[in-house]
């Protein structure tokens, strides 16, 4: 379990993110830092620093683990938010052979 990302880059095969306790991608590291399918894990990797160009913070703050929201535990801070969201928390679907990602978005995107 590690928050550096650089860390999975170089040492590790396959990842999985969490959001809230709960998995929204797993897959090959190339999968999903090449490809990421669920917007947290977008958000991860635009917000890794590089030099010249300015953060990319994520909005909003990770809902309390006591108080879980229904739906996607994501949702209150998606980009890509629509109603369903708040209805019924998405399954990990198939983006690829060996990379799934749990939003309503994919394959649809």
């Amino acid at each position: 379990v590690t928050h550096d990302l650089s860390v999975v880059a170089q040492y590790c095969d396959r990842v999985v993110v969490l959001y809230a306790g709960r998995v929204v991608e797993d897959g090959t590291v190339h999968q999903v830092f090449v490809q990421p399918a669920h917007p947290y894990t977008r958000a991860l990797l635009s917000a890794i620093p590089e030099p010249g160009r300015a953060l990319r913070p994520l909005r909003g703050q990770p809902p309390s683990l006591d108080a879980l929201p229904a739906g996607c535990r994501f949702s209150s801070r998606c980009p890509h938010v629509v109603d369903t969201c708040h209805q019924a928390e998405p399954r990990l679907a198939l983006v690829e052979e060996g990379h799934r990602a749990a939003c309503i978005l994919v394959g649809k995107e």
